[in-house]
């Protein structure tokens, strides 16, 4: 996970039902953290953007030098899109 490129695609429901893996994902905004924790390693992600996708099982991510993290889910006020938000790994350069 330390080198460039990297992304991290998480989708998945959310809420507090026992299918659910994100809960109150929704609550994220621009410049909170998400710590990610993978084999004794800590990392952090600051959030960039947060924004729909159209629901159509086809996800856009655009490529970028950038090792970051995506968390794909539901979208409970708005049937027809996805809530993506996308973070990048805290202290690299954006």
């Amino acid at each position: 996970m330390e080198e460039k490129n990297n992304i991290l695609v998480f989708a998945a429901h959310s809420g507090n039902s026992e299918i659910a893996y994100f809960n109150n994902v929704h609550l994220l905004e621009e410049n909170d953290s998400i710590n990610l924790y993978y084999r004794s390693n800590k990392y952090i992600y600051q959030v960039k953007r947060k924004y729909l996708d159209k629901k159509d099982y086809k996800f856009r991510i655009k490529q970028s030098n950038i090792n970051r993290i995506i968390l794909i889910t539901c979208n409970n006020k708005d049937k027809l899109n996805y809530l993506v938000i996308e973070a990048y790994k805290k202290g690299e350069n954006y």
